[in-house]
């Protein structure tokens, strides 16, 4: 797996001084058409670690959810909006329950 963390991540990530990022799925959208999105948090899950791909890079661990259908690289980033921090990970393929029927 290749993880490129972007450069405003490496500034969060030091600030904040955290070493492992958790990344759940969630369900989101209407009830006839569904999407799995991710939600990244920063620490360890709260939840068994057999539901998690675990990847150790840069000095971080990433704990990435299994139901998520990952590429073969992953992008971690930080942003700013309306006052809130937000990290977010690009790599992953959206998956739709309408699709899965």
């Amino acid at each position: 797996m290749n993880i490129i963390l972007s450069e405003d991540f490496k500034t969060y990530q030091k600030k904040k001084n955290f070493s492992s990022v958790t990344v759940v799925s969630h369900s989101t959208g209407g009830s006839c058409c569904k999407a799995l999105v991710s939600k990244v948090v920063i620490g360890e899950p709260a939840t068994s670690l057999e539901n998690f791909n675990i990847f150790n890079d840069q000095d971080l661990t990433f704990y990435i959810n299994k139901s998520l259908k990952l590429e073969n690289t992953l992008t971690f980033t930080y942003d700013k909006m309306l006052g809130r921090e937000l990290i977010e990970m690009h790599g992953y393929v959206i998956q739709r329950s309408c699709d899965l029927a």
